[in-house]
């Protein structure tokens, strides 16, 4: 993370400071500086605000100022909050609220002043954090652990029947919202997403979806399709995501980080040469038959790291059925990939049931072991009256006697 700009202080001290924005939205408050005045996110500045429309708390997010010269970054932000209208009151998916809109912001120079309509757009508010089950994974139980997991699979299943994919998963873009006493999970910031019907957005700079395009969303997730340069083409939106889960799956259950476990030499030299092969190749149809013809070369080398190698911490009863299922998830080829995520929910819940088995009978052992200590102590008490009442006669008894 690193510290906001000049700009970007400029432009949250006047968002801050306007009063309502849009006729709508006040109590405005910058919420990705952290304490120690370090920017969360790379290309937006987002912030917190009522709704006096509806009632209800708010996240407004606006297009950095730092990028809002990069047509790709420009174009991306248009293109985001005409997903999220697409994904609009869909089951599990990040509720649209308000926008496009601009806020007029002063630009700040020394001898003179101009104004620029800055975008941002306006969606729900989602108050509970669930990063922390996979930056403090030992916190928690591996049965809600997997919860959570099946609660991340749904909300992408979720985007995914919208024809929406995301590209950019990460535990810090998944929150919740406490339904009814259930917790739903939903995916945020849609910055790098795409539709299936989403015009190709170009740059004259590397970025996905330039036919010159390199990585996109967060390197420590991203497939290796996507690092190579495969990341505009539509066919293949949802095997990257769900490459995406098997990493984060990987991080609720491994100590180490999963883009560190597969960046062996043989992994990171495929990436390199795969990259080589594909400069220079502008149509997306060429760079396919690259990557068909060359990959098979490495296959033999390019199994992802086991989910149960050195680190895990998997209950020894699903052991085996989630590592088989996280392999199934990070192949290296997306063709060879698991791209079904009922699947994915299947196995999940196989797991979540053989847990919820153990902790049942466990249960049931724990109340026969108290139901058998509760009998033995009435039978001690039942023993100790009975050997105080026999002393109390024995000592009635000689007094008698004397």
């Amino acid at each position: 993370m690193d510290l906001p700009t000049k700009k970007e202080l400029s432009l949250i001290s006047q968002v801050e400071k306007s009063g309502t924005l849009a006729g709508r939205f006040n109590n405005v408050a910058c919420i990705n500086i952290d304490e120690n005045g370090k920017k969360k996110g790379c290309f937006s500045l987002v912030f917190s605000a009522d709704d006096i429309a509806q009632g209800e708390k708010v996240i407004l997010k606006f297009l950095s100022p730092e990028v809002m010269t990069d047509k790709y970054r420009v174009d991306s932000f248009s293109r985001e909050s005409d997903i999220l209208k697409r994904l609009h009151r869909k089951g599990r998916c990040l509720n649209f609220v308000h926008g496009p809109d601009t806020f007029k912001w002063q630009i700040p120079m020394d001898s003179a002043s101009a104004d620029f309509d800055v975008e941002y757009f306006a969606v729900e508010y989602l108050p509970i954090d669930v990063e922390p089950y996979f930056i403090n994974q030992v916190a928690f139980s591996a049965l809600d652990k997997l919860q959570l997991f099946r609660n991340t699979v749904l909300a992408v299943a979720a985007i995914h029947d919208g024809g929406v994919f995301h590209r950019d998963m990460k535990s810090d873009n998944f929150r919740a919202i406490s339904v009814g006493g259930r917790q739903i999970v939903k995916i945020i910031d849609f910055g790098t997403a795409a539709h299936y019907l989403s015009p190709l957005v170009t740059s004259d700079l590397n970025y996905p979806d330039n036919p010159n395009g390199r990585s996109v969303g967060a390197p420590a997730f991203s497939a290796p399709e996507h690092i190579v340069g495969l990341a505009s083409h539509r066919e293949i939106g949802k095997s990257t995501d769900i490459y995406a889960l098997g990493a984060l799956l990987y991080q609720l259950f491994n100590l180490q980080l999963f883009a560190k476990s597969r960046s062996t030499p043989d992994f990171d030299q495929v990436i390199s040469y795969l990259h080589m092969c594909m400069t220079g190749s502008n149509r997306i149809e060429d760079r396919v038959n690259i990557w068909d013809r060359e990959l098979p070369k490495f296959k033999h080398v390019l199994d992802p790291p086991a989910l149960n190698s050195r680190g895990h911490n998997l209950p020894p009863a699903i052991n085996s059925l989630l590592t088989d299922l996280h392999l199934k998830m990070t192949r290296f080829d997306y063709k060879d990939r698991l791209s079904d995520l009922q699947i994915v929910l299947k196995r999940v819940d196989s797991a979540i049931r053989i847990l919820s088995n153990i902790a049942l009978e466990r249960k049931k052992i724990e109340a026969r072991k108290r139901k058998r200590e509760l009998k033995l102590l009435k039978l001690r008490q039942k023993q100790e009256r009975l050997d105080h009442y026999l002393k109390q006669r024995r000592k009635l008894q000689y007094n008698v006697e004397e």
